[in-house]
């Protein structure tokens, strides 16, 4: 356990982020979840992506990474979204 293992508080966390886990430059969202997990179980939650920008795909994701933070990766969204006229 790390140093608020003594703390009444609650040990779930939800993060939702602005920035992918998997980035090569970390924010402080994920350095700041990396160390939270001693103590906390970590939601990180990353930011819902365009189907334009081709980085992902429709499916989404969830794993634990090695540090122990659970990440979720939502589906990609159509562009525009309902404006799409017809």
């Amino acid at each position: 356990m790390g140093p608020y293992k003594n703390y009444a508080l609650p040990r779930d966390i939800i993060m939702v982020s602005t920035a992918d886990w998997d980035e090569p430059l970390w924010t402080n969202k994920q350095q700041i979840a990396s160390r939270l997990t001693d103590d906390f179980r970590v939601l990180y939650v990353e930011p819902l992506a365009s189907l334009a920008n081709g980085k992902r795909g429709y499916q989404h994701r969830f794993w634990r990474d090695a540090c122990g933070v659970h990440v979720l990766r939502p589906p990609g969204a159509v562009p525009f979204g309902q404006k799409i006229s017809q």
